[in-house]
C-alpha cells in the first residue's frame, strides 16, 4: 500500500502545481536499500552476485523494455540505447516514460551494492558518513560533469539497508512520533519554494527531499517490520506498472492543460497500469520467480 501511495504522489506531482513527487522518489530509494539489503542476506551472498544481478534485471527489465516501446510508439519519440540498456537515462533525459531516470539510478545501486552491503554490515555508521559525504562531492561536481549517478542518492539507499541490517524496530510510540514529524515537516515544507514548480531554489530539490524523508525513517522501518498481507505484495507489484507507465498516459492525454484532462489521465492511468499488471507484469514476475528457483537449486 505504501509504494501505491508514492507512486500517486508522483501521479499528482505530474497533474499539479506540487513538486511532492520527489519525495516519493526518494522514499522509493529508501525502500529499494532496504529490500536489496534483506534479498542480499536472505536469498544471495558475496558468492551469488551473478544470481542477484540476474534477478534484480528480471524484475526491472521486462516491464521497462515494454512500457518503453509502448511509450515511444503512442508519444512519436525517438529511442536511443539508453532506452534498452537502461543505464545513463538519468544522465541524457531521453526516455518516452518520463520517469525512468530513477529505475536508471536503482540498477547503478545494485552494481554497487556487492560492495557497500558487506561494509555497511561491519562497518555501518563509518560507511553511512563516507558515503555522505561522497553524495555531497557528487552533487557539487553534479552540474560541471553532466552526469547523474546513484552516488547523488547514496544515503537513502543505505538508510534503508541499514535499517534492514540494524534490525531495529521502533516503538510504536516512536514510529507515530516520526509520522507526527514528517507531518509537521510537511506542512512547514509547504511554506518553502521547493513545494511548488517555482523555479528559484535555494539549492536542489532532490536535497530537500533526501532531507524531508529523514523524519520519516523510523515510521517506515516500523512499518516495514510488519509481515505484509498477499494484498499489499500485489499492490506493490501494482506500482510499479503504476510509476512506470502514468507519465505517458498523462502526455497523451492532458494537451490544453485543463483540471479536467489531468483528472481523466490520473484516472486513465489507475486502469491502465492494472491492466499492465494484469497481462504484463504480474506473467513475467511468476516467470522470474520460476527461473530464479531453478537458479537457486543450481547454486
Amino acid at each position: 500500500m505504501v509504494r501505491v501511495l508514492l507512486a500517486s504522489a508522483v501521479i499528482i506531482s505530474h497533474i499539479s502545481k506540487y513538486d511532492i513527487g520527489r519525495l516519493g522518489v526518494i522514499v522509493f530509494f529508501f525502500l529499494s536499500g532496504y529490500w536489496t539489503s534483506r534479498i542480499w542476506t536472505e536469498k544471495f551472498d558475496e558468492k551469488q552476485f551473478v544470481s542477484f544481478y540476474i534477478s534484480r534485471a528480471l524484475r526491472i527489465y521486462p516491464l521497462f523494455l515494454v512500457v518503453s516501446l509502448a511509450s515511444s510508439i503512442f508519444r512519436g519519440l525517438p529511442l536511443s540505447l539508453e532506452n534498452f540498456l537502461l543505464f545513463g537515462i538519468a544522465t541524457t533525459g531521453n526516455d518516452p516514460t518520463g520517469v525512468s531516470w530513477s529505475l536508471d539510478i536503482e540498477m547503478q545501486y545494485y552494481l554497487l551494492c556487492p560492495l557497500l552491503l558487506p561494509l555497511l554490515r561491519h562497518f555501518p555508521w563509518t560507511t553511512l558518513t563516507v558515503c555522505s559525504a561522497v553524495t555531497a562531492v557528487a552533487w557539487i561536481v553534479t552540474p560541471t560533469l553532466g552526469i547523474r549517478t546513484a552516488l547523488l542518492y547514496l544515503p537513502a539507499f543505505l538508510a534503508g539497508a541499514l535499517s534492514d541490517q540494524s534490525r531495529h524496530i521502533p516503538s510504536a510510540r516512536s514510529a507515530y512520533s516520526s509520522l507526527g514529524l514528517f507531518a509537521l515537516a510537511s506542512v512547514g515544507a509547504y511554506f518553502t519554494p521547493f513545494f511548488t514548480k517555482s523555479t528559484h531554489d535555494p539549492f536542489h530539490r532532490d536535497i530537500f527531499a533526501l532531507l524531508w524523508l529523514l523524519p520519516l525513517i523510523p515510521y517506515l522501518q516500523r512499518s516495514l517490520s510488519i509481515r505484509s498481507s498477499h494484498i499489499d505484495r500485489v499492490l506493490g507489484d501494482y506500482s510499479y506498472a503504476l510509476y512506470l507507465m502514468h507519465y505517458a498516459i498523462i502526455a497523451l492525454i492532458v494537451v490544453s492543460d485543463t483540471a479536467s484532462e489531468k483528472l481523466v489521465a490520473g484516472i486513465v492511468s489507475y486502469g491502465v497500469a492494472a491492466l499492465l499488471y494484469i497481462a504484463v507484469d504480474a506473467p513475467l514476475n511468476g516467470m522470474r520467480y520460476r527461473l530464479m528457483r531453478v537458479f537457486s537449486k543450481k547454486a
